[in-house]
């Protein structure tokens, strides 16, 4: 039953951001006060929150620790397990840290910002 539910609401959530886009992309920038919130985040600021988003996620924590599970033995010295460890946090901080600078690139900017708003 809360499946269910929580499907309708998706559901019902989805249908109300695709009825209100047209609001959103046509409003004046200077007038639109979410906006003008955004532009006012530092880099840092951002930082901290994805940071907290990443973390606080609850499916990807379950997904490196299945992986983790999967091909990581009990037998495996606790050395190896340290390394493999680190690398998993290497690879999310590098991958995250390079959609970061792609996506704060002044034309990539550009090119997102035309296809959102069409």
């Amino acid at each position: 039953m809360v499946k269910y539910g929580g499907g309708l609401y998706l559901i019902y959530l989805g249908v109300r951001m695709l009825l209100s886009k047209s609001k959103i992309a046509n409003a004046n920038p200077d007038e639109n006060e979410y906006i003008t919130r955004l532009k006012s985040i530092t880099p840092l600021k951002a930082y901290k929150m994805g940071f907290t988003i990443d973390i606080l996620c609850p499916s990807a924590s379950l997904v490196f620790i299945s992986i983790v599970a999967a091909t990581v033995a009990p037998e495996t010295p606790l050395w190896v397990q340290l390394i493999y460890g680190v690398i998993l946090i290497l690879t999310s901080l590098t991958w995250y840290t390079l959609q970061s600078f792609i996506f704060s690139h002044g034309w990539i900017k550009k090119f997102w910002k035309n296809q959102v708003d069409g």
